[in-house]
């Protein structure tokens, strides 16, 4: 795809984003058949310029500051799941769990709110790179000394977050983000939604008979649905 500024509609090449003429920022030209009437909307602080992927719960953007021009990653949820109380809470639980961690290997979360169709949206650090699960998917296995690197820093994140009482409960490759750059992989652990506080006194967000998580990388006290489980779950995911 392309790119259009909305003001004087100079087109430009896909990584062009902002306008030569007078810098505002570009906006993604979009198929006539699939028009996304979030491309060009103002949520927050940001504004949407690109649809980037979609997921289960809900469709990402690329975000752009108009004054700063900062980038960032803007995530909506999809109409039917914001009707949903529960995966509402959860959202916003992820929102609230992750801005309280200041760590280099933890995505950094910006913002919560609720857009004018009375969906919600998150904004959070544009991570440029692929997912643990690609990778793996993809080359099938890595080399020692890469492996040592992501382990050391995703160890390092998760240390931290247990140090707050915080249990993710739901770690594996797809949460877990490479940023690549000349040095090596940068990691970023994802997707706070399904934490538990230990000291957690509100109300729970597991619905009676069912288990978060996924059953691959769970802990056997994990998928038998025991609601005490600890650090250890994460460490054995």
């Amino acid at each position: 795809m392309s790119r259009k500024c909305p003001t004087c509609a100079a087109e430009y090449a896909d990584d062009i984003f902002f306008c030569g003429q007078d810098a505002t920022i570009t906006l993604q030209i979009q198929d006539p058949s699939d028009v996304d009437p979030r491309v060009g909307e103002q949520l927050g602080g940001y504004l949407v310029v690109a649809r980037v992927a979609d997921g289960a719960m809900g469709r990402v953007y690329e975000g752009r500051h108009p004054e700063t021009k900062a980038r960032v990653a803007v995530k909506v949820l999809h109409a039917d799941v914001a009707q949903d109380e529960v995966s509402v809470e959860r959202f916003r639980r992820e929102y609230e769990t992750a801005r309280e961690f200041h760590h280099d290997n933890i995505v950094s979360v910006l913002e919560f709110g609720e857009t004018k169709d009375g969906s919600w949206y998150l904004t959070m650090e544009y991570l440029e790179g692929e997912e643990l699960g690609q990778l793996l998917r993809r080359d099938k296995s890595v080399a020692f000394e890469r492996a040592v690197r992501i382990i050391s820093q995703f160890a390092l994140a998760l240390d931290h977050a247990h140090s707050f009482g915080v249990i993710h409960r739901d770690l594996k490759p797809d949460n877990v983000f490479l940023c690549h750059n000349e040095a090596g992989d940068d990691v970023r652990i994802l997707d706070f939604g399904s934490v538990k506080l230990q000291m957690e006194t509100g109300p729970k967000l597991t619905a009676f008979g069912t288990t978060l998580g996924s059953p691959y990388y769970m802990s056997p006290e994990q998928a038998m649905g025991k609601q005490d489980v600890d650090q250890r779950t994460d460490v054995f995911a």
